[in-house]
Parts: structure tokens; sequence; C-alpha cells
């Protein structure tokens, strides 16, 4: 058996990640990811308050979530024409 994979013009974008900033001695926790190439940080408060971390949490849900419907959709996409629907 022969298993062919084929990854056609989408991508799958790296995770985003939490990092954590010094200014004027203190730290702040930013929720960086990509879109469109371009490397974005959201502000989500001083780091290590829990809050801070719900809020990274947050963006992080809401970029998985936006993934996971382009994903969806090129799956839908390609079921449609490997059984012959337009």
């Amino acid at each position: 058996m022969v298993i062919c994979l084929f990854v056609g013009h989408i991508t799958i974008k790296s995770m985003g990640t939490q990092i954590v900033r010094v200014r004027n001695g203190k730290e702040y926790l930013y929720y960086a990811y990509y879109d469109d190439g371009k490397r974005l940080e959201m502000y989500c408060g001083l780091a290590g308050k829990t809050e801070s971390k719900k809020k990274a949490y947050k963006y992080e849900v809401e970029e998985l979530t936006k993934q996971k419907i382009a994903i969806t959709k090129k799956i839908t996409t390609l079921n449609k024409k490997i059984h012959g629907e337009s």
C-alpha cells in the first residue's frame, strides 16, 4: 500500500506562544503569533497575574479556532474534489 500526502497551498501556521517582556523593571505578558507572515503580539497584562494568563489563553483559543475553521474548509473542499462534487 502506498500513501501519498500532498500539502497544497494551505499552510499550518505555527502555534502562538506566550512571551514576557521587561519594561521599566516590570514584566509584561504577551501572546505572540503570526498572521499572514507578520508577527503580532497581543498585550495580556503583568506577568505572573492569573488574569494575564487567562487573557493569553483566550487569545490562543481564538487563534487556534481560526486555524481550525480554515483547515475544516480545506478538508471539505478536498473531499468534494475526491467525490466529484463541485
